[in-house]
């Protein structure tokens, strides 16, 4: 955490950032993978926004190598935990690429969406577009893990969801539950 100052005063997001979107999938592991480590530090959460950082973590939410998808989305999971950033999160187009990285087989994966999920759900304005994206399906597949961690934001982000009164028909309908 010492040097992520230096880091960033270098101007070395502007390069991540170009990294993330490069053909070679090395590089852009490595660019998350640095991006991600940074972003455990919540002071680097406004410059990291700032620097465009979503746009590529949101492409690389949905990248077919496992391991790149696993770091873009434990990247926005950490971003997600400042409220400011959620609306820009899924303003962003990351409900769907994470509705698809949710599906996958690999549980750290799996633990990372549903956390961040959880999170974006926290913001009002982001509550009905969970359901309308399709992301609160895979979501109630993930309630079902049976890893615990999974299962406990998975049915965080569904709770969150239904605090607001708004959502209830849409989860009634998107979801085929019940709704009087």
């Amino acid at each position: 955490h010492e040097n992520h100052d230096r880091v960033l005063d270098a101007g070395a997001l502007e390069v991540l950032v170009d990294s993330m979107a490069q053909d070679d999938l090395e590089t852009r592991f490595n660019a998350v993978y640095a991006c991600n480590k940074m972003a455990t530090r919540g002071d680097n959460h406004d410059r990291m926004v700032a620097g465009n950082v979503i746009a590529p973590l949101v492409l690389l939410a949905g990248d077919d190598d496992k391991n790149a998808r696993c770091q873009a989305c434990a990247c926005l999971r950490h971003l997600s935990t400042h409220a400011e950033s959620r609306v820009a999160i899924v303003g962003a187009g990351a409900l769907v690429p994470l509705s698809t990285a949710a599906v996958c087989h690999d549980v750290e994966t799996q633990r990372e969406v549903a956390a961040c999920l959880c999170h974006l759900a926290l913001a009002d304005a982001n509550r009905a577009d969970v359901v309308l994206t399709g992301a609160a399906q895979p979501l109630l597949e993930l309630c079902q893990s049976a890893d615990v961690e999974v299962a406990r934001f998975a049915c965080g982000a569904i709770a969150n969801v239904a605090e607001d009164p708004m959502t209830h028909r849409a989860i009634g309908h998107h979801l085929h539950g019940a709704h009087p």
